[in-house]
């Protein structure tokens, strides 16, 4: 045992030595591998595990994200909506953007935001459509490649098209119709109803001429008229409106109990045939163009799919009008429907789709025959019976077979429908069959109960499908009736909830209406409201178009609106007698001023447009009509900031006469100076000489207003003709009349200071170089002052004889009589001078003679103001010198001796003018009268009846202070006293 014992210790022992050994041996080595190798392979794969690192960081592999994105295009691009947006709604959220392909985000949810439109409800479709387009935008910026895809062609020209931007998408719908893929039948669809919307719009279609037998029920209907607005420029210097209101647009609305033959295109403004949501699942009327009412072409051929094969007599087509050049466009259509129909393998439904609308084409063509034929085959593959029965009621109209269109529609607003789409169009076309034949009726009890039928119809429509297209277009057709029956709160009530509809113009889109369809129809209920002078409604409609009418054309329409507003209850005024005149000058003028503000306002919109201009001097001539000046001034000031150059002369006259109505003379004075100077030529120089010389007649300065009168009358180039000379020739006239005056007046004055003129002395009157003319001069004399008033009377008889009826007459024959009364005047101041006898009485001769003359033309005048105060009234000024003639006639009944007749007329112009101050000049000639009667008595009457009129105060203090008496109030009292205390 010991033995073993050893030798196991000697084991151990042997061991434990070896062990010592080889842990020496392997403290130098890593996993059995030396040091150095093993920290060297250590490196290398360190170096290794990091280079593998920055390839990864540079050149990833496709992520989860990528290829979620990658499979959700692909299920979008075959249809798969669902799969497709479990897949994109975390990467939505997340706002994942794949670097491989920037543009695929915003691809894909372009086009789930297309399907998504096709599956909303009216309220939703638009703006979502909008985002859409705006994805697909991105998408093409980020990858301008994606526009080669026919996914993204189709999506983005559907979107355009069902948003308005039919120009926009026209180009991608025709590059889809001629590629051979499975958007090409929907791209030929829809190009064709692009088409037939331009069409149905702008076509102008008379209908074919109806059998003897039934002339009653196919008159006619007018055609469209597309006129330009007119835009009158009256640049004058005076106020002129020669304005009317704009007749633009087409006559698209038509009375339902009018004999005519009612059509879409003018009675609605229909057809626009869009085609909506076209898939091989769903059929929803493939875009029925809904051209309404053609003429009647009948024609054998099926009727309304009731397989009748009964041979109907043709009339004779008529021609087809095309002035837009859409018969190209058309025929263009149907070369690509038939190549579709015959070249190419086609769904059902597709089939369907293009064979409808090939008879949607054919039926604007008006060739009924090849649209029936169309049907026919539609009939036979079918798979829309809702869509074809639209279409079916759809060419029985056509046809003018409105029972038949009927049975048609009237199936798809019973009951649950597959498609809402037939049914909201079913309501419409069946009113509209309704409204139709109340057209065609001549029973007028007929007519009432269809028309009533029609508008039930459009009720049920609006209060059903609120906000479809079809409930807009409904909305107009109730306006225009409302309108046409003088229901005119209802019809602007509808007009307005159709333009309101419109959120943003850029999105309108109606397949039933165009965007210029719907301005033609409101500008032409405007145009009638306001040619039948219905005003307040024509500018309410006006100032409620936007944004179916941008900011520029609805301020024109609110300016022609209120222009022509004005223009009627100025003609109004005018007509009215002069009695009833004062209260309503203030509405009238108020008119005025609205035109002038719209004007304004208009040409704010378009400052930077050409017809700016003309805008501000259309505002200034409103201004003037209100005489408003000031306002007026400062749009003249505006067109002057312009620079005009053909119209400078004639603004700068405007502007001084515009200072003169301010009382603004001495600054109007220099600027109509500045246009003769440098605009000798111009026409407007003569008005300038006209202000200026009524300038210089305001600031007393006559010799210098002659002078103008007198240069206009021996122009070269003016004629009696002209305004300017009829004026000058008046306004000389009336000068010298005041002037005459004036001279004789201040030689009064001299001669009671001692210094009275004789008989022999003259007065140089062309010598005069004072600023006043009737300043007194020594060599003066009452001859010199005679020949002024002698030339009054020339030039005043002269205006007499070439003007008979014009309106300054009344006013030409009072200044003549007033210098015949003067003329005698001076006569009798020459009589109290030492002269011989034979002079003597032939100037008593002349004083005689021109006092009678001056009593005619005086008596002439009154009976002349009288009757015309009878018929029409007179205005102020007439009434004025009506009152100065009833007391010249008295003044010259005096004169004349003529003693009873003077205090008779002095007694008929007291008592109908019992507040005039002439009254008391009247009272002192009676008593002077009854003084030569040898009537003291009455004479001094006669004094106290004027001390009680004054003390009494029947003559208010104003009439003295506005001149109407030469002395104050206080002045009579102490005259009238004095000749009382004398003895009178």
């Amino acid at each position: 045992m010991a033995t073993h014992s050893s030798t196991a210790d000697a084991h151990g022992q042997h061991g434990k030595k070896e062990g010592h050994e080889q842990s020496a041996k392997s403290a130098g080595k890593i996993l059995g591998l030396p040091k150095r190798l093993a920290f060297l392979g250590a490196g290398l794969s360190g170096g290794i595990l990091l280079l593998a690192l920055v390839c990864w960081w540079l050149f990833p592999g496709e992520s989860t994200e990528a290829i979620h994105l990658a499979n959700a295009v692909k299920l979008l691009e075959e249809g798969h909506f669902e799969e497709a947006t479990e897949l994109l709604q975390p990467l939505i959220e997340s706002q994942f953007l794949d670097a491989e392909a920037p543009g695929r985000m915003a691809y894909a949810q372009g086009l789930l935001g297309y399907q998504e439109a096709r599956n909303s409800e009216k309220e939703m479709e638009l703006p979502r459509l909008a985002s859409a387009i705006a994805f697909l935008r991105d998408a093409q910026s980020r990858e301008p490649e994606i526009r080669k895809n026919p996914t993204w062609q189709n999506a983005m020209a559907q979107s355009l098209y069902r948003t308005g931007a039919i120009e926009e998408a026209r180009p991608w719908l025709v590059q889809l119709s001629t590629i051979e893929n499975s958007f090409q039948p929907q791209s030929v669809d829809t190009l064709c109803a692009l088409d037939l919307s331009l069409v149905d719009i702008n076509r102008v279609a008379p209908p074919a001429p109806a059998p003897a037998a039934e002339a009653h029920s196919s008159q006619p209907h007018a055609a469209d008229a597309h006129s330009k607005e007119p835009h009158a420029d009256s640049h004058d210097s005076e106020k002129s409106h020669s304005h009317e209101p704009a007749a633009a647009g087409h006559s698209n609305a038509h009375p339902p109990a009018a004999k005519t033959k009612p059509s879409s295109d003018h009675g609605t403004g229909h057809g626009t045939g869009h085609s909506d949501k076209h898939s091989p699942n769903e059929a929803d009327g493939h875009g029925h163009s809904q051209h309404d009412g053609h003429s009647d072409s009948g024609g054998h051929g099926h009727s309304a799919g009731h397989g009748d094969d009964t041979v109907e007599a043709e009339p004779e087509e008529p021609p087809f009008i095309d002035p837009y050049a859409s018969l190209p466009m058309l025929e263009g259509d149907l070369k690509r429907l038939a190549n579709l129909l015959e070249g190419q393998k086609l769904s059902p439904e597709d089939r369907t789709m293009l064979l409808l609308r090939r008879a949607d084409v054919l039926l604007a063509l008006e060739r009924t025959l090849e649209a029936e034929a169309a049907m026919q085959l539609a009939r036979n593959s079918s798979t829309d019976p809702d869509g074809l029965a639209i279409q079916e009621a759809r060419l029985a109209m056509a046809k003018r077979k409105f029972a038949d269109a009927e049975k048609h529609l009237l199936p798809l607003t019973e009951g649950k429908r597959p498609n809402l789409r037939h049914v909201s169009t079913a309501l419409y076309l069946l009113a509209r069959c309704a409204l139709e034949q109340s057209s065609a009726e001549s029973a007028l009890n007929e007519q009432l109960a269809l028309r009533g039928q029609g508008m039930k119809r459009l009720r049920d429509l609006l209060v059903r499908f609120v906000g479809t297209e079809e409930a807009v277009v409904g909305m107009l057709d109730m306006a225009d009736i409302h309108r046409l029956e003088g229901n005119t709160e209802r019809a602007i009530e509808l007009y307005i909830g159709a333009v309101r509809t419109i959120v943003r113009l850029e999105d309108y889109h109606n397949r039933w209406l165009s965007q210029t369809a719907f301005r033609d129809r409101l500008r032409n209920a405007w145009k009638l409201w306001v040619e039948g002078g219905k005003y307040a409604e024509a500018l309410a409609l006006a100032e409620s178009l936007p944004p179916l009418f941008d900011r520029v054309e609805t301020a024109e329409l609110v300016a022609n609106t209120t222009r022509a507003w004005a223009m009627t209850q100025q003609e109004e005024y005018d007509q009215l007698p002069e009695s009833l005149k004062p209260p309503k000058l203030a509405q009238v003028r108020s008119r005025w001023k609205a035109s002038a503000r719209a004007w304004y306002q208009l040409a704010q919109t378009r400052k930077m447009n050409f017809r700016y201009p003309d805008d501000l001097w259309e505002s200034s001539s409103d201004s003037i009509a209100a005489a408003d000046y000031k306002s007026a001034l400062e749009r003249v000031d505006e067109y002057l900031a312009t620079l005009p150059r053909e119209m400078l002369a004639t603004a700068l006259v405007r502007k001084a006469g515009l200072m003169m109505d301010l009382d603004r003379l001495d600054e109007a004075i220099p600027i109509l100076e500045s246009v003769q100077q440098k605009f000798p030529s111009d026409p407007s120089s003569y008005k300038a000489q006209v202000r200026l010389a009524k300038a210089f007649t305001e600031k007393g300065d006559l010799f210098r207003a002659e002078t103008q009168w007198r240069a206009i009358l021996a122009s070269e180039t003016l004629t009696p003709e002209a305004s300017e000379w009829n004026e000058a020739l008046l306004k000389l006239g009336c000068l010298l009349v005041d002037r005459g005056i004036l001279l004789r007046q201040e030689a009064d004055k001299k001669g009671a200071k001692g210094n009275s003129p004789t008989p022999a002395q003259t007065v140089s009157v062309s010598s005069n170089t004072s600023d006043f003319p009737g300043t007194y001069i020594p060599d003066a004399g009452i001859d010199s002052i005679r020949a002024v008033q002698i030339e009054a009377s020339s030039r005043l008889t002269e205006f007499l004889a070439r003007y008979p009826n014009d309106p300054s007459e009344v006013q030409a024959m009072y200044q003549l009589a007033r210098s015949q009364r003067e003329q005698a005047r001076l006569i009798r101041n020459a009589l109290k001078s030492p002269l011989a006898e034979a002079v003597k009485l032939r100037l008593a001769e002349q004083q005689k003679i021109l006092d009678e003359q001056s009593l005619d033309n005086l008596v002439k005048l009154r009976d002349t103001l009288n009757k015309q105060a009878n018929q029409t009234g007179l205005n102020t000024l007439h009434e004025a010198i009506l009152a100065n003639t009833a007391f010249d006639i008295g003044h010259q009944l005096f004169e004349l001796r003529r003693d009873r007749d003077a205090i008779m007329a002095y007694n008929t112009a007291i008592n109908r003018y019992r507040n005039n101050p002439q009254v008391l000049s009247a009272f002192l000639q009676m008593a002077e009268a009854y003084r030569r009667m040898g009537k003291p008595a009455e004479a001094r009457s006669m004094l106290e009846q004027g001390r009680v009129i004054l003390r009494q105060k029947q003559i208010p203090d104003s009439a003295f202070d506005n001149l109407g008496s030469s002395l104050t109030r206080e002045e009579w009292e102490l005259w009238l006293e004095k000749i009382s205390q004398l003895g009178h």
